[in-house]
This record gives structure tokens, sequence and C-alpha cells, in this order.
């Protein structure tokens, strides 16, 4: 086949071979030059984009994956968090769980902060109804019934409030002294006083609903039910009064419900065994015997029988809508600005950003892989998100957490589309976009996909395609219509984009209905590798007898993104006293 273009050089027995490299003319200003992207259609009003950008200062590459996405009809977000507040479960797993209900995943990336043992950090919301709450509740994330995305900073708290019965124990006089005067103190009643029964009003803060017993607030009123966990730990003596809601059961934020006392349980008391099953229905209102003795007298002195109220305020009119929530952690942009503060440490990260027109952004920006990405700070993902239009913005989980899947039209199936630096972490809740399956979502097409994202200027890439239907199904047998920028693809059985000699970035597509695949082409690289072609070794020298033959081959490196070339498309050289070598890479050995 005739090679068009400019060939680069391979230098026989040097390791790999410099050739200058141009500078992409595209930059993002928070994460670098833009090397590689791609766009690709998920469903009505959401679209993933992959990109690879090069960072001049750091020497490597950040590697971000984003779904924006619009409101309508079609396609809602939601927050999944399992069986219980306290069940983890990886990204694919979630989506898995999601399927079987009867729903299609467009995409799905991890969600909020959780703790050790599971329990989530924060708020937790689902169908309406508050799950979980502790006392760091950070920055609010929130998704409306009509697919609305908003980011409140507000501060949601629980109280809880009930007469109590409380014995004022009487005042003692000192033994034989037959008055009621001790140390300048008079009873009036003298000896054998009655002690005192009166009723009191109680307000107590909740420290944490369906949440993990933080260290800093173990004297604190906990409030758990079914949605936690099969049962309830106990963590020493303490007192627990199981409640039966009055009316709606669920609590709501902004909203009030009543409890009516079914027991209550004091295993300060010799005997009394703390069981920790949670009724069917019911809640459990706990407190440890820590440091607190007006909250463990006020919780004994429930009556069976008598109503407990408890209160969810403080957050915005917002949440009248909303049907799912979580907390992320820090704000990353407030009215279009970055957020001062922000830790700088450079990791993988995941956050969601809304833009002035109310469509979102699902952001992940992997980390921790040196040649595929070195992740980015909270202040340069803050930048990145102003850059993409958004107006405000929260950080959700990080780490080796971040992950990011989605079903690709044609795919069949849901899977990750990231490098998650952790291999399968499970999380405590997931955020996924999701439509009715069965629903017609698409125009029909065809999924184009290659192994390299960068080809060299007129050398060949091995193309594939999956064409797919109005539900974004595999279709087997369907014709496919080949088209492309920059280049040609020939072959129908084994089709092969050959690259024209512009560099540039170009579209290469099989089908009128999209699915297009961008595809770099370039004319120079940044390395040039020399291996053998029998066991892939890096070749820095060469020992053999005379007449020995050696098969080489050749793989060159664009801004850390390997390049589809053939050993053919190098200019093999040798020194004519060592041996010879053939335009693909034979070397022979001279006598």
């Amino acid at each position: 086949m005739k090679r068009f273009g400019k060939r680069c050089a391979a230098l026989l027995l040097a390791a790999a071979l410099a050739i200058p490299l141009v500078r992409p003319v595209r930059a993002s200003w928070a994460l670098g030059s833009e090397l590689a992207e791609r766009t690709v259609e998920l469903g009505p009003g959401t679209a993933l984009t992959s990109q690879s950008l090069w960072s001049a200062s750091q020497g490597d590459l950040r590697t971000e994956h984003y779904v924006t996405y619009s409101p309508n009809a079609t396609m809602k977000p939601v927050v999944f968090s399992g069986t219980y507040v306290a069940s983890t479960n990886t990204v694919e797993s979630a989506a898995a769980q999601m399927e079987e209900q009867g729903w299609r995943v467009a995409a799905a990336i991890n969600g909020g902060f959780f703790n050790n043992d599971g329990t989530i950090v924060g708020m937790l919301m689902t169908d309406g109804i508050l799950r979980a709450l502790d006392v760091d509740n950070y920055t609010l994330l929130g998704f409306t019934g009509d697919g609305r995305v908003f980011i409140d900073e507000s501060k949601p708290s629980l109280t809880v409030s009930w007469t109590g019965i409380e014995t004022i124990p009487a005042a003692q006089p000192d033994e034989g002294s037959g008055t009621g005067q001790e140390d300048g103190f008079w009873s009036e009643e003298g000896p054998g006083a009655e002690p005192e029964i009166r009723t009191v009003s109680h307000t107590f803060p909740i420290s944490g609903f369906n949440a993990y017993r933080n260290a800093n607030f173990l004297s604190g009123l906990y409030l758990y039910n079914k949605d936690f966990s099969s049962r309830v730990t106990s963590g020493g003596p303490g007192v627990s009064a199981i409640l039966r809601p009055l009316g709606e059961d669920g609590l709501r934020l902004n909203a009030t419900l009543v409890f009516e006392v079914v027991s209550v349980t004091d295993t300060t008391q010799e005997g009394v065994v703390f069981d920790g099953v949670v009724p069917e229905g019911c809640y459990m209102l706990y407190a440890e015997d820590r440091w607190n003795p007006e909250l463990l007298a006020a919780l004994r002195g429930l009556s069976v029988g008598g109503q407990i109220t408890l209160e969810a305020s403080g957050t915005g009119e917002v949440w009248a809508d909303a049907v799912y929530g979580l907390s992320g952690r820090y704000t990353l942009l407030r009215d279009a600005q970055i957020v001062d503060g922000l830790p700088t440490t450079a990791n993988p990260y995941t956050a969601v950003g809304v833009k002035e027109d109310g469509s979102a952004v699902f952001y992940t920006i992997d980390g921790r892989q040196s040649g595929w990405s070195i992740g980015a700070s909270y202040s340069q993902v803050a930048q990145r998100l102003q850059e993409l239009g958004c107006v405000s913005a929260v950080a959700l989980d990080g780490g080796g957490s971040t992950t990011l899947g989605a079903t690709l039209p044609g795919s069949g199936g849901f899977s990750l589309v990231n490098r998650p630096s952790t291999d399968a972490r499970k999380i405590n809740n997931t955020i996924m976009l999701v439509s009715q399956a069965g629903e017609a979502i698409f125009e029909p097409g065809a999924y184009v996909s290659a192994s390299h994202r960068v080809v060299l200027a007129g050398a060949e890439l091995p193309v594939s395609a999956v064409a797919y239907d109005s539900w974004g199904q595999p279709v087997d047998g369907q014709y496919l219509t080949w088209a492309a920028s920059g280049g040609a693809v020939s072959g129908e059985e084994e089709p092969v984009y050959v690259a024209g000699t512009v560099p540039g970035s170009y579209a290469i597509s099989a089908s009128e209905g999209g699915g297009a695949m961008s595809i770099q082409v370039v004319d120079e690289l940044s390395d040039l590798t020399v291996s053998r072609e029998d066991d892939g070794s890096k070749v820095t020298a060469l020992a053999v007898e005379p007449g020995d033959q050696v098969d080489l081959s050749v793989s060159g490196i664009w801004w850390n993104l390997p390049v589809a070339m053939d050993d053919g498309d190098a200019v093999w050289t040798a020194d004519p006293a060592i041996g010879t070598i053939d335009e693909e890479g034979l070397f022979t050995a001279g006598p």
C-alpha cells in the first residue's frame, strides 16, 4: 500500500527516537492542552464526553469524563443507596439493581461521602423521604421530580420535643436532727417528705438520624428506623424508646412528624437488656449514658402512649419539590465564582455543576495513575466546571471512589467508562440518570470504536461499528455506511481507516444516525520506541550471532497517548557494518 505523508525515523538499538512535537492549539486554562475528545449521546438531553488533556506543568496526562444533562420528560436523575442506609455497592452493581427494577441506566457516578461502617456522611433522601442526616451535612445536592438539579448550602437539622414526667427528690434533714434544716437549706415538709413529681417540656437536637455515632457527639440523641440496618448496635448502657409514627409514615425536610411512645428501655438498670431491633414501621430514639444526665433523665420520663414531635427544618423552599438528595462536601462554585480556601492536593475527584440554564454537568477526573491521569486539585476542578459553563458546583466523594459508567448505544449494557484508582470500590450511594426500560430514546445509528484515538498521518487504524435501534440495543445484519473526514475507510469485512496527510481532529461514522468517533491525526510524535516482536521487550541493545535475525517493531507516543502506526510507517536504518534491516523492521546480523 502506498504510504502518505511524513514518515518517522526509528534508529536501530536505540530505545526511542524523540521527534519534534507541535503543541495542541486548544487548551483548558484549568487542566492543560486538549488532546483527544469524544462526545456520545446517551439519551434525550444526555451526552457523555471523554477527553485527554496535557499538563505542561506536570508533564503528564489528565483524563476527564463527564455527562452533560438537560432536564427532560424522559431522563431523570435518581439516587440509589441499596437496601439499607449503611449498605454499600459498587457503581456497577448499583446500576444492575436499578436495571432489575425496570430502568435503563444511561449514566452513573459515585455520590456522597461515607464512613468506614458504610453509613452516609451528611444527608440522604430518596423518593421524597429523608433517609439519613448527621451533624456533618455539608453542601447539599438535590433533584426534583421533573429532573431539575440544584445545589443548596443551607443546613438541615432535626429536633424532638415532648412533655414528660420528672421526679424531684425531696430534701432530707440531717440524720437524727429532727428538723428539715441542713447546711442552711430549709425544707418546709420536714422529715419524711415525699418527692415532687411534675411534668416538664423537653426539646433536644438530634445528633444523627440513621447515622454513625460520631465520637464527638456520643452524648447526643440519635434516631433510627428500618432504613438504617437490620438492627442498632449498642455502644454501652443507655436509654432507648420505640416510637410509632402517627399519620404519614416518612420524614420529610421542612416538616414535622408526630410519634406515639410504644416502649422505653433503660439498660443502665441491672438486668435490662438492649436487643437493638426496631419493629417494622417504627423508629428508635437512642442515647448512651455518656456525660449527659439531663438527656437520660428526660428519656426515662417518657410515658408509654405519650407523644413526641420531630421537626425537620433549616432548608430552603426548593426542597418542597425534591425527590432525591444527598450531601457533597465542599462548595466549588458559588455565583459563578470559585470558592476560596479549597484543598490543594491533586486527586481523582467527582463533582456536579449546574449551569445558568438549569442543565447540569456530572463530572469526574481520574488520578493517581501516571501516564493516564494525574488528577487535579479542587480549585482546578472548580475552574474546569466554570469553563464548562457552570455557575454553582459541589464536590462529591473522590479518590478511589471516583467512578463513572454508562450504557453506550449498541453496547447492550452498563459498563465503566473511567479508570478508578481503586478497583471495585464499594460506596454508599450512586447518582444515576435513568429512563424507563423499553422506551425509544435514540435515532437508530451505529457506534464506532477503535483501539486508538490518535493515528499517524498516512497510517492505518482498524475500526469497527455496532448498529443500534431506537432503544439503543445492538442490531445484527444492518448495513453500515462508512464515512470519514481527514482520511478514508476501506474494506467491508475488516474496515480500516487510512489517515490523510493533514494533522487535525476528524470524525469517522458508520451511519447517518450518529455515533461518530473523533480521531486525532498527527504527523509528529513525542516518542518512538523500538521493541522485539517476539516478546514485546524494549530494545536498548542486541546480542546476536552472525546471521541471526530479530524481528523488531515500533510504537509511537503523542503526549503520552499511544499512536496507531505499523512497522512499515517508520524508516528503518542500520549501520552496514553490523547488519541489514528491511522496511518492516526485520534485522539480519552481518557475518
